[in-house]
């Protein structure tokens, strides 16, 4: 229920006075903060709860074989930024050293 928040004349076009119209915008947008309020509450819970080890051992065996893939992920995106980073250092210092 996307309403313009600019457009004034419309509250005369649904036969309301501007206190009413005042009413109805404050009740729309506390209904919008409401079902913000919800997906941020349901988003940071989603981010901030514990994974559950599965109970069967094929399903650790998943959980741990997908958990490390993200940590080796993790270690080969910190890798590449290293010798990026190491590698520009280098640069300069060539660069520096030949005035």
């Amino acid at each position: 229920m996307k309403e313009n928040n600019c457009n004034y004349a419309n509250y005369r076009m649904r036969g309301m006075d501007e206190l009413q119209w005042i009413a109805y915008r404050r009740e729309i947008l506390r209904q919008q903060i409401t079902e913000s309020e919800k997906t941020l509450r349901l988003s940071y819970n989603k981010l901030t709860q514990r994974e559950e080890i599965p109970s069967g051992s094929w399903g650790k065996l998943a959980f741990w074989i997908y958990n490390g893939r993200t940590i080796i992920d993790g270690i080969r995106l910190g890798l590449k930024i290293g010798t990026t980073i190491q590698l520009a250092l280098k640069l300069k210092n060539f660069f520096s050293k030949k005035r």
